[in-house]
């Protein structure tokens, strides 16, 4: 028997919304001596931040992005298209399994690594949002609850046999 997704609430929308807008809204003084991250969008500074803290954690997975600042963007992207429709989750489910299904087929990530991807996440998500007092333990139920749900259709798109239409 399926178990039933537990879809984020009003409540969790606006938390993650309000924590995504601190992290957009963040600035930095520049560096001395100027550094690559000094040039980067905000959204991509702080998954390139993400990267970072994934890599630390987990070494082995260095190896599957070649491009880290183009993958940054990329995730940026991607995290803002789930702000956008967070209140819509299920319109997103399509995209969701045939990114697994890349994911599982293309860059072989396996189940288990999605559970270091998701702490790690939240680790920055916290990270940045303390940096400018915004943060507190409703957020980060908040964004388990919605990357639990993304993170589950990945897994799923990954068992599929061929990309769904």
């Amino acid at each position: 028997m399926a178990t039933e997704i537990q879809y984020p609430t009003d409540d969790d929308l606006k938390l993650i919304a309000d924590s995504w807008g601190a992290i957009i809204s963040r600035t930095f003084p520049p560096s001395d001596p100027p550094a690559k991250v000094d040039d980067m969008a905000v959204g991509t500074r702080f998954t390139y931040e993400f990267y970072q803290h994934l890599f630390e954690s987990n070494p082995e997975v260095r190896s599957m992005f070649p491009d880290i600042e183009a993958q940054s963007d990329a995730l940026a992207g991607i995290l803002g298209v789930v702000i956008n429709n967070g209140d819509n989750l299920a319109s997103l489910k399509t995209a969701v399994l045939n990114l697994g299904y890349r994911h599982g087929h293309q860059y072989n990530v396996t189940p288990a690594q999605y559970d270091a991807v998701g702490a790690n996440l939240v680790k920055t998500i916290k990270e940045w949002c303390e940096a400018q007092q915004k943060w507190d333990d409703e957020m980060t139920a908040a964004w388990v609850k919605v990357y639990t749900i993304l993170a589950g259709w990945m897994i799923e798109g990954q068992a599929l046999e061929s990309p769904v239409d």
